[in-house]
This record gives C-alpha cells, structure tokens and sequence, in this order.
C-alpha cells in the first residue's frame, strides 16, 4: 500500500455534505461500504434517526483522494472505511482524528485491515482494553437458491405485531451485539413497521423475523434476523431468510447480509441458499479508557 507524507484530516456534522464529498468512493465498492453509506444516507435525512446523540464524520485524504471514512452515530459505535493508501499509516491518522472528536467511543465495527491496526493503536495509546470483539463476514446474494419452505409464510409485520417486533429486536441486539437495547430504539422500531421494512415468518403466529435495510444504489441489506431459542432449528429463519431475499432481488441487483462467523450454522445456512462470502469485518467494543 502507498505511504503517503501529508494526511489531512476533514471533520464534519453534516452527513449531506460528508456524502457530497464521498459517496461516489463509497459507491464504487458498496457492498463492502454497504453499512456506512446506508447509515449516512438515513442520517442524511433525519440526524436523529440512531439516537438523540448529534452525528460526527471524517474524512481522511492526500492530494484530493479519499483514503478513509468515518461515522458515528451516538451512542453506537464508531464506523470506519479504508479506501486506499496503507493501512497501518491510515489508522494512526484514524487514531488521532477520532479521539480529536470523541476521546470515549464505546468501540468500532469495519473491515479486519483497518479495524484491527486502528484498535491496536488505539488501545495502546489511550490505556484501553478490548471487551469484547465479533469477527463478521460480508455475504452478497444475486441469485437465490430455493430451499424446502418450513410451514408457514412471509408476511410484513404490522402495527398489531409491534410487541413482539420490539422484544425481538432487543434481544437481537444483545445476542449478536452484545448490546443493551437503546430505550430511543423502541420509536424506531415501531417506524420501521410503518415504514414496511419489518418481515415475520408466520406459521400460525410470528416464528422468525427479518429485515430489509440500508439500500444502496443497486443493492440492499438483509439484517434483523433472529428466532426464539424455543423456535429454532425448525427451518424458519432460513426460510424467512430465503423468501425475503427473494422478494428483494425483483427490485434489487443484489442482496447483502453480516454474520458472526462463530455460528457455524447460520454462515452454512445462508451459503445454502446463494448467499457468497465477500469480505470480512470485525466488531469491537472497548473498555473504559484507563484515567490516570
């Protein structure tokens, strides 16, 4: 990778103008930048879309190029997107830009080659521990694979399913999170119904959820996906997963999907239907910050 000797640093608050600056570089790799442009885009049309907590963005650049993207979307965890130079040189300039803004970032989530040396570095300067760390992967989904339909149908969720959706999501978040659910959450989650983005398998009542999200130029995300412990292993999810998918690929190119790669089962399963291994990524949250 190139080493660059003069990196500039762009802080922003407006996500119209971090886009204006950089989504054409987003785009030109969207399904591995899939998850930040689809966030900026939301942001982009209501700050407070995430949470009540004001939206930051940076950009680092040599000569005119973008070479990373950051967001954050208080209180979640920062995003990060390398787009070109080397990679170890990038996060250290990563390192010294983000803690400028925010010094307490509970952790951040991006592809292994940026997001391991930035929190490398970050835990080493600023006295910080990793707490906990989801090494995930990227499937992208052109053509499905129809598997054998478990009982039962998709159908969108309604205002008469909202409980349910909300209790869901919130253990979602916990489970491959490791997250406790924001209380601001709850709106949100209720809008997404309204909104049309919210899927249930029902077989005779709701047994497994999915979701559609962050629409990029050709393609969308498959996420949300989550079925009780005392429905699973019955087919559900995998078929909640695959009819969605289907759905989505008549207005689509593609669909894509982040799985945590320490459940086997789930990376196997969306294999079986098409799905294909992209890139990987990685999930970190960080300990308090060591106050000396």
């Amino acid at each position: 990778m190139t080493e660059f000797k003069d990196l500039k640093t762009n802080t922003m608050r407006s996500a119209g103008v971090f886009m204006s600056l950089v989504g054409d570089d987003l785009l030109s790799d969207e399904i591995r930048h899939g998850l930040i442009y689809g966030i900026a885009e939301k942001v982009s049309e209501d700050e407070n879309v995430f949470g009540a907590g004001k939206p930051w963005f940076i950009l680092i650049e040599n000569q005119g190029r973008n070479c990373a993207a950051v967001i954050r979307t208080p209180p979640h965890r920062v995003i990060l997107a390398h787009l070109f130079g080397d990679h170890k040189q990038i996060a250290a300039e990563l390192v010294r830009a983000v803690h400028a803004v925010d010094p307490n970032i509970p952790g951040v989530v991006g592809d292994v080659e940026i997001a391991e040396p930035f929190t490398r570095q970050w835990c080493a300067v600023y006295g910080v521990e990793v707490r906990e760390s989801v090494a995930q992967r990227i499937y992208q989904l052109t053509e499905l694979v129809e598997p054998t339909y478990a009982e039962g149908h998709l159908r969108r969720a309604n205002m008469d399913d909202q409980e349910i959706v909300v209790e869901w999501a919130a253990a979602f978040h916990e489970e491959a999170l490791g997250d406790v659910f924001p209380r601001e959450h709850y709106k949100r989650y209720r809008q997404r119904i309204l909104d049309g983005d919210i899927f249930l398998w029902d077989d005779g009542s709701p047994v497994s959820m999915a979701a559609q999200t962050r629409p990029t130029q050709r393609g969308v995300s498959v996420g949300l996906v989550y079925t009780p412990p005392e429905k699973r292993n019955q087919g559900y999810a995998t078929s909640c997963v695959a009819a969605l998918s289907k759905h989505l690929l008549h207005q689509f190119e593609f669909c894509t999907l982040y799985t945590d790669l320490s459940n086997p089962t789930s990376n196997s399963i969306y294999m079986q239907i098409g799905y294909k291994a992209y890139s990987d990524s990685v999930l970190y949250s960080y300990s308090p910050p060591v106050l000396l």
